[in-house]
């Protein structure tokens, strides 16, 4: 199993207001208010529900936005947090593993990501601040990832499987990412994370993404014989994972709060 990078201590850069997003409401977890909680349905934003959770012990105004799933959804909901004042943005939730021994439980950070079913290669891919994604690496030790990110899965699985392994070992020179077990980033799939950071990379706002591994690949003799991920395998394991990465950004932003939901990062399931 790959070893988390070593990343040193740094603090999160002063914000007035920042934006955390997700695609589904279990995804939010303390960042989405129940109904009739203060800061529930707070305002609407082109036309997004915003909400502005209040956490004890933090500091900084946070505002929050279920985007609902896919790339033009998240990239209207990354939009309206933007506009809504939001002077960072911080995607939470799930994704998907493309090897196994990646295994369902596993936070995995998103140093960059690439809108994998794009044709054009202009404004494809999209580098994670390194002053958000360095001190939350500190506080929530995880894999180094690159989120390959479309709306459906566009490609036939083997095709999905050479790139990932092709994007795994290119190395990660421009980022300056630190490097993984193999020198390279962690390829997980997902729906969202591209389009968010290229709304934010294009408005000249920094953002950063941590999602944890709710559907893993299963080796190639299960997929071979129909056994490999499923939809059932996301829906087994997403009540349990849909919630921990935006807990981790609690410890990140409001630390009193965060100690008391502190989590290790070790798979389960």
């Amino acid at each position: 199993m790959q070893a988390p990078p070593h990343v040193p201590h740094r603090p999160l850069p002063s914000f007035r207001c920042v934006g955390v997003l997700a695609a589904l409401p279990g995804e939010l977890g303390d960042f989405l208010p129940s109904p009739g909680q203060p800061g529930h349905g707070a305002r609407a934003e082109l036309g997004v529900e915003i909400h502005a959770p209040r956490l004890d012990g933090c500091p900084i105004e946070v505002l929050s936005a279920c985007s609902g799933v896919g790339k033009v959804a998240s990239a209207h909901a990354a939009l309206a947090l933007i506009s809504a004042g939001a002077e960072a943005l911080f995607v939470v939730g799930t994704c998907g593993g493309l090897a196994p021994s990646h295994g369902v439980g596993r936070f995995v950070h998103l140093l960059e990501a690439v809108q994998w079913d794009l044709s054009v290669r202009d404004g494809r891919e999209s580098l994670a601040a390194r002053e958000l994604w360095e001190p939350w690496m500190a506080a929530c030790p995880g894999l180094a990832g690159l989120a390959l990110t479309a709306d459906r899965p566009a490609l036939r699985w083997i095709s999905r499987l050479r790139r990932a392994r092709a994007v795994r070992s290119r190395g990660q020179v421009e980022s300056g990412s630190p490097p993984g077990k193999e020198g390279g980033l962690v390829p997980v799939a997902d729906m969202e994370t591209a389009a968010v950071g290229a709304v934010a990379s294009r408005s000249g706002v920094p953002w950063a993404a941590l999602r944890v591994i709710s559907d893993a690949q299963r080796s190639l003799l299960h997929r071979a014989t129909g056994r490999g991920r499923t939809a059932s395998s996301f829906h087994l394991h997403y009540p349990v994972q849909a919630g921990r990465a935006a807990a981790s950004l609690v410890s990140l932003l409001a630390p009193d709060l965060g100690d008391s939901n502190a989590e290790k990062d070790r798979p389960s399931g």
